[in-house]
């Protein structure tokens, strides 16, 4: 007898027995309009359950845990976690919002060299999104802070992504198509270990890490932008250090990492408001590359801008901020550094309002993960 692996859920991050999944049927409890589901219901070979209280079939499964419906082939395809994290008033919520439009408005992975990919949402999250993100983006609103919620599966949900596409190898090709969940936690969870727990399946079990830094907390560039414009920007007041420390130590903790041992899971290192160091006089050496748009998506992933990419702003690190790097590389076996701008210039903006939306090079970290795991 086949021995089914265990599946991750998108939405609350727990490991499932996909033999003591629950199903959704279309009939509602009674007293409610709430669909019914059947716990205990019996699932023939072609993967149909039987309801319990109308007799009908069904093939939506749903997780024992939180209760929400998974995606249809969950138990063909995988769960994939990008994790992105940072503090308060780093620009997070903001970078998940342009990163979603750049994927499924802009469609920017649907040709990437020769390498196609497409992109769906998953269920009830093209939903969340447009309430969430896509109507303040379109009237211009600055987006809400995250709040902490108790509940992140009820009040919070996960944003599904499913990208279809094709994977060879040497004995011909095949389609796959895996869901990614992208979750935006609020900043405050990760300034103690403690908050950190309710999140800690879905940073431990991540594809890859994307740590969202404000570059005004770094001394020497806030005495710059404050010089050039005192007025333009919040900073947050909890340290790279206690972020970088809270998250190392929750996969640590979680997948019994011992402290002389680094991490696997891939760590991007990304700063956000990279167009108030470009519009800065004097701050960023010229030719820069991170200051120049992203062509990856005329030219198919470029490796070595990448690394460039990578290698510039480590060296302005190692002068800026030194502790940083060692501390990254300290605790994870690899790190990539990188620069974005979420919304774009902010020489537009209006008072009380977003500017016009301009992201730029926000794909970076998703795309050298995408690199990383053989999908571009």
């Amino acid at each position: 007898m086949q021995v089914l692996k265990k599946i991750l859920c998108p939405f609350c991050f727990n490991r499932l027995n996909p033999s003591m999944l629950f199903y959704r049927c279309s009939c509602k409890e009674p007293g409610t309009v709430q669909s019914h589901i059947i716990e205990n219901g019996k699932v023939d070979s072609k993967g149909f359950c039987v309801c319990d209280k109308c007799g009908n079939t069904t093939t939506r499964k749903v997780c024992y845990h939180c209760k929400k419906e998974l995606p249809s082939d969950i138990l063909e395809n995988d769960t994939k976690i990008i994790s992105i994290v940072g503090a308060k008033n780093s620009g997070k919520s903001y970078y998940v919002a342009t990163l979603l439009r750049q994927i499924m408005e802009k469609k920017i992975f649907s040709t990437i060299g020769t390498q196609h990919i497409s992109t769906l949402w998953g269920a009830g999250s093209s939903e969340e999104y447009k309430k969430r993100f896509q109507v303040p983006m379109n009237t211009r609103k600055l987006l809400m802070g995250t709040v902490k919620f108790t509940d992140i599966v009820k009040d919070n949900p996960p944003l599904l992504v499913e990208l279809r596409y094709e994977q060879k190898n040497m004995f011909g090709s095949k389609i796959v198509q895996n869901t990614y969940s992208f979750f935006d936690a609020a900043g405050e969870t990760f300034e103690n270990e403690d908050d950190l727990a309710a999140i800690t399946p879905y940073i431990s079990q991540s594809e890859g890490i994307i740590l969202i830094l404000d570059p005004s907390q770094i001394v020497f560039v806030n005495s710059a932008l404050s010089a050039s414009m005192p007025d333009a920007f919040q900073v947050s007041d909890t340290s790279y250090s206690e972020i970088l420390y809270n998250t190392a130590n929750v996969v640590r903790n979680n997948n019994k990492i011992g402290k002389n041992k680094k991490i696997k899971i891939p760590l991007c290192i990304a700063f956000s408001k990279w167009d108030l160091l470009v519009d800065t006089p004097n701050l960023l050496p010229e030719e820069l590359l991170v200051s120049k748009p992203n062509q990856q998506m005329q030219t198919g992933y470029n490796k070595a801008a990448i690394d460039t990419i990578s290698d510039e702003i480590r060296s302005l690190l190692m002068k800026w901020e030194p502790d940083l790097v060692n501390s990254s590389e300290m605790n994870f076996e690899t790190v990539k550094y990188f620069g974005f701008s979420a919304w774009g210039t902010s020489k537009n903006a209006v008072k009380g309002a977003a500017p016009p939306i301009a992201s730029f090079r926000v794909e970076d970290p998703m795309l050298w993960i995408l690199h990383r795991n053989k999908i571009i």
